[in-house]
């Protein structure tokens, strides 16, 4: 709680000093809103500069996505060298779809309701965050349901709470571990569900997530759940 304290002096009809007056103003709400608001600002600056970013990769990339696929046209059948280049442009390709799902994270304004293919969201967003899971030697081990039926939403929306959710789990696991991501279709909704395994403790103990998309409403009912 965070509280304002105001002395003031408590004076008779005289003019006497007979004592102080204090007032006590709870300020608790107010600082909790501005310091949403200044997070959501830093925020807002970050996608902006993300999406600055992703435009002036994009082009670089795209040259070298063209000339290595010439190149690799060029090459003769068998040359030894042909390994090398597809690898190459496997891997422009690879980071030119980084780029894109950075550009779509990052864009703000109203987002228009449409169908959402759950699938490819929750791939999308686990290719942003795969450098810091793998660096927090985080083992990711995907069951997504084909044939999925597609909710109505907002992409967008989606990919901005997922990353959150997949950094908190992360956060769960210091040492490493598994997260295991999974999607379903269970009483005619579309569920997405991760559980975390920290290596070094009893496979017992885990805590597991899951959202709900409730279809054909647009309204997207989350579900959060701590399970040891």
């Amino acid at each position: 709680m965070v509280v304002n304290v105001s002395i003031t002096p408590l004076v008779s009809k005289s003019g006497e000093r007979i004592g102080r007056l204090l007032l006590f103003d709870d300020v608790t709400q107010r600082e909790r809103m501005e310091e949403q608001m200044s997070q959501t600002e830093k925020l807002t600056s970050l996608g902006l500069l993300a999406a600055g970013v992703a435009h002036e990769v994009n082009t670089p990339l795209a040259v070298i996505s063209n000339y290595i696929q010439m190149l690799a046209k060029q090459m003769p059948e068998g040359d030894p060298r042909q390994s090398i280049i597809e690898k190459i442009v496997k891997q422009t390709f690879r980071a030119s779809e980084i780029v894109n799902n950075l550009l779509n994270f990052s864009r703000t304004g109203p987002s228009a309701l449409a169908d959402v293919d759950v699938n490819r969201v929750v791939e999308e967003t686990l290719s942003l965050v795969a450098h810091p899971l793998k660096t927090s030697q985080i083992q990711v081990v995907k069951h997504l349901t084909d044939g999925l039926p597609a909710v109505r939403g907002s992409a967008n929306k989606l990919q901005t709470g997922f990353p959150e959710s997949f950094l908190n789990a992360r956060d769960a696991m210091p040492t490493g571990g598994i997260l295991e991501v999974r999607t379903g279709a269970h009483n005619g909704s579309v569920e997405s569900k991760w559980r975390t395994q920290a290596t070094g403790y009893p496979a017992t103990t885990s805590i597991r997530y899951s959202t709900r998309f409730l279809r054909p409403s647009p309204v997207a009912v989350a579900r959060a759940s701590a399970c040891l």
